[in-house]
C-alpha cells in the first residue's frame, strides 16, 4: 500500500476513493480471471 500513502497528500479524499475503487475492481477483476482459494 505504499503508492496508496504516496498519493494521500496529493488528492482530494474524493479522487482518493475514485483510485481505490479503481483498484478495488481491478483486482476483483483478476480475482475472477484467477479464483483465489477462500472460503
Amino acid at each position: 500500500m505504499k503508492e496508496f500513502r504516496r498519493f494521500e497528500g496529493i488528492l482530494p479524499k474524493s479522487a482518493l476513493k475514485e483510485y481505490l475503487d479503481e483498484k478495488m475492481k481491478d483486482l476483483d477483476h483478476e480475482e475472477r480471471r484467477a479464483p483465489l482459494k477462500s472460503t
